[in-house]
């Protein structure tokens, strides 16, 4: 749930942020948001294999500390920041992050489950990501809205005010992913069989 949160507020700020303060269009905002995915997609890959040699709580540790690092390094950037200095280390950064959250999450649901209801755990799962994601949305957006209104009832250029809102917003976010810090220390240590891995990632 709270990784929902922390995703799905990070990219809506981010989204609105490349679009209305630094001028990009939606194809190219799109194309910069990119990389994120390619890191997660990377980063899926590897928790894959570091679980069945660590075990699920490093793996989630590390996670949830990079999703945090992410957000922090996001949480920096302004309008003037360039992308490749600025925006890209930490999409890269917090993509990796958030799914090495996710992967050792869904094993650990699903570890001591028969095949029968190993799918019913994993809707559990994605249930909560879901449901998280759209209360932790509506949450970092209406935080992120009144610090956009408070500066731009105090003087600030509209610029300026959404580029507050938008840290006010990941400042929240990262502390969902903090949270999750805390959650994932007390994360049961399930060192999974290739074959319990197998069946995780197929449910």
């Amino acid at each position: 749930a709270l990784n929902g949160g922390a995703f799905l507020g990070m990219f809506f700020l981010t989204a609105i942020f490349l679009q209305q303060v630094r001028g990009a269009s939606a194809l190219v905002t799109g194309l910069q948001l990119l990389p994120m995915g390619v890191a997660a997609v990377i980063a899926a890959v590897a928790a894959s294999n570091l679980v069945t040699r660590f075990g699920v709580r490093p793996i989630q540790i590390a996670g949830a500390l990079l999703s945090v690092a992410g957000l922090l390094l996001l949480a920096q950037v302004d309008a003037g920041t360039s992308y490749v200095g600025g925006l890209l280390p930490a999409l890269v950064v917090f993509g990796a992050g958030i799914v090495s959250i996710g992967v050792p999450a869904q094993i650990a649901a699903v570890a001591d489950f028969t095949t029968a209801d190993a799918g019913a755990a994993s809707g559990v799962v994605t249930a909560g990501y879901q449901v998280g994601g759209a209360l932790g949305l509506a949450l970092i957006t209406t935080l992120s809205d009144s610090r956009v209104t408070d500066a731009l009832a105090g003087g600030s250029s509209q610029a300026q005010a959404l580029v507050e809102g938008f840290h006010r917003g990941l400042l929240v976010a990262a502390a969902f992913a903090a949270v999750n810090v805390v959650l994932a220390l007390l994360t049961p240590q399930i060192s999974p069989t290739p074959e319990q891995l197998a069946e995780a990632v197929a449910v």
